[in-house]
């Protein structure tokens, strides 16, 4: 690639030109934010809960939880879409449509870089008509209305191969750093950022050879900036991605031929009427140049290069990857705007022709851009106009929960039985942490197969609820994501499950949720009644007046175990308490359960001085060589308060855990 040559100079009218442009598809699209009542979908969901989780530790001032929520987000996802949402989250307070304007930072950099790219490469006029080219292109209108990392990705590859022009062949100190900065927030972005740049980056280092503490200006900013989550995340995110583009998570979402994949993302990406209009005057265009027309020194040169290295090398890995989602192809769509109005530009030496051939050009696919805004039911790919699909009160699910047993300091977890765009394990997360709460909403088990790993899930994570859904139909759901449903739907129907119905909550039409809730099982003794006393016996006595006779334990299977809580009462309490149990190999945490005697169905205020309850519950612990598997146990007033003294034994007095020995 040879040094690109001097900016040309850009009179005001085309910047403001730019500007009314930019300021047109920002206000359309805030408008169809307003307009559309769709809830976030999984992904959409995923990003919305971690940004919060960051918000709310620096509205908490906790910087140290901030860090950890940064370091340890997604783990298999570039976290940058989720920083990006705190200061909007501050500045407007936080929800799903305040979470959208971060697209509107997306649009004006991908605007004004894919202008200043052309404007450098070409002209002004390319720059324009380029930009209306690629934000009328159903994929990125599509994306510039979810919360989707791809948009913002285009808007960083644009960026950096602006920057790398600047640089003049790396040799510009501004533009290397800037350059550099770019790159490290790519990465963030998403893993898949260097396909998309590399190319150029290499055909200039190859033209140039630049001297080494020219490289190292670009490369020390961005590794310094994507090394605060890469070191802790790189072999789980290579894996990740991997499986994405041609392992088991892509054959999962459905194969196809390369030449339906082609079709599909021409048609669902730039359209077909962009890619028809690029085939028919491409011919033209290269004609003309070839016969001296005005494009031939630039097309002959840098230019040329510049969008072969870009468009090149990421199309051979999308072409040979089994993932049929679309949007990855959303960096190469402002080349094909760039080709579009590069090939229109080439037909007339005259400025008038031009415009009217760009605007003729434009008129379909701003009518459609029009029909996608407006309320309606056309869809084209991920654009779609604005409507309340999915809008189902899926908040009512939550409120049930919270009314009838809402954790404590402990999270309970709560399993989605079901896969569906709106409802799922990811939506509720994020409407509980929006709310405070301290549910954890979990799924069956991602692409789960088999309906015994599911099982046992549920005990390995002491699942509380599970929720599942009647109304969907089968063309609803997913059967990659949803492969298990039915047997599980089936074993809580057989009562082969220790969940009970709880409650049924209609959120839209024929949809309902049921919510199903683990059995305790429990039995009380009346005072005087004769009972089996427990395996292991001890008495303790906690302040407030509760008492713990011991308790039983037994191997199930290699993977489960059981046991029996004695509680008495010697006199009246006035309190009711939550315990807590974890279990632990050394200093290792397995499994912690915090709950209610009898589910919260008797308190023990309302207990006869000397009643004897016997708790039973089934916990999910492999066997497994190593230190002695043992449990602590300790009572709190009401879940909230600290935890409550022992009073007796002596040994245990002003100590507030007991120790209990399970297995040598």
């Amino acid at each position: 690639m040879t040094a690109s040559p001097p900016a040309p100079r850009t009179s005001r009218g085309w910047w403001v030109a730019l500007a009314l442009v930019t300021l047109v598809f920002l206000l359309v699209n805030q408008s169809y934010y307003r307009n559309d009542k769709r809830p976030p979908g999984q992904d959409e969901s995923w990003y919305l809960e971690t940004g919060l989780y960051m918000y709310q530790a620096m509205v908490d001032g906790d910087w140290g939880r901030f860090v950890y929520h940064y370091r340890t987000a997604f783990r298999v996802k570039a976290p940058l879409i989720s920083v990006l949402l705190p200061p909007i989250f501050l500045a407007v307070g936080p929800s799903y449509k305040a979470a959208l304007l971060v697209n509107s930072v997306f649009l004006v950099v991908a605007s004004v870089c894919l202008f200043a790219l052309a404007r450098r490469l070409f002209s002004p006029s390319v720059g324009l008509a380029a930009v209306v080219f690629y934000q009328t292109m159903p994929l990125a209108l599509g994306l510039s209305r979810s919360l989707m990392t791809e948009y913002g990705l285009v808007a960083l590859v644009l960026a950096a191969l602006y920057f790398l022009l600047a640089s003049e062949g790396f040799s510009r100190g501004w533009a290397n750093a800037a350059l550099g900065v770019v790159l490290g927030l790519g990465l963030l972005m998403k893993v898949i950022y260097p396909a998309f740049v590399a190319g150029p980056l290499l055909v200039a280092w190859m033209r140039h050879r630049p001297p080494l503490r020219r490289l190292a200006a670009v490369a020390a900013p961005a590794v310094a900036i994507a090394a605060t989550w890469y070191v802790f995340n790189l072999g789980a995110v290579i894996e990740f991605a991997w499986s994405n583009a041609f392992g088991e998570i892509a054959t999962g979402y459905g194969t196809s031929t390369a030449a339906k994949r082609f079709l599909r993302a021409i048609r669902e990406g730039p359209s077909m009427y962009y890619a028809v209009t690029l085939a028919a005057l491409a011919p033209a265009a290269l004609a003309m140049a070839a016969r001296g027309g005005r494009l031939r020194e630039r097309l002959s040169s840098h230019s040329s290069l510049l969008l072969l290295a870009w468009v090149l090398p990421p199309l051979l890995p999308l072409a040979l990857g089994q993932n049929l989602a679309i949007r990855f192809v959303a960096p190469l769509l402002p080349a094909a705007a760039l080709a579009l109005a590069v090939c229109i530009e080439g037909l007339s030496s005259r400025p008038a022709v031009r415009a009217i051939l760009f605007a003729l050009v434009a008129c379909l696919p701003l009518r459609q851009y029009a029909e996608l805004s407006l309320p309606g039911s056309r869809r084209l790919g991920v654009a779609h106009a604005p409507d309340a699909e999915g809008h189902w009160h899926q908040q009512r699910v939550l409120e049930a929960l919270q009314l009838r047993n809402p954790p404590g300091a402990a999270p309970r977890y709560v399993i989605i039985g079901v896969e569906h765009p709106y409802f799922n394990a990811n939506l509720f997360s994020y409407l509980s942490t929006y709310h405070r709460y301290n549910w954890r909403f979990t799924s069956l088990g991602y692409a789960e197969t088999s309906w015994q790993r599911a099982v046992e899930r549920l005990h390995r994570l002491d699942a509380h609820y599970i929720v599942m859904t009647t109304g969907f139909s089968k063309e609803d759901l997913s059967p990659f994501l949803n492969e298990i449903n039915r047997d599980i739907q089936a074993l809580l129907d057989r009562g082969e499950l220790p969940f009970r119905l709880l409650a049924k909550v209609r959120l839209y039409g024929d949809l309902e949720a049921l919510i199903y809730e683990k059995e305790a099982p429990w039995t009380s003794y009346r005072p005087g009644v004769h009972f089996a006393p427990p395996a292991q016996p001890m008495t303790v006595d906690f302040f407030g007046g509760v008492r713990f006779l011991g308790y039983d334990w037994k191997r199930l299977d290699a993977s489960r175990g059981e046991i029996s809580y004695y509680w008495t009462v010697p006199h009246r309490v006035d309190e009711d308490y939550r315990i807590h149990v974890v279990f632990r190999r050394g200093s290792r945490e397995l499994l912690r359960q915090d709950f209610f005697l009898a589910g919260g169905r008797r308190p023990f205020f309302d207990w006869e001085a000397g009643e004897v309850v016997r708790q039973n519950m089934t916990v999910a612990l492999a066997e497994e060589p190593g230190a002695p598997l043992e449990a602590r146990l300790w009572l709190s007033p009401w879940g909230a308060g600290p935890p409550q003294q022992v009073a007796f034994p002596k040994e245990l007095i002003h100590e507030s855990v007991v120790p209990l020995r399970l297995e040598p």
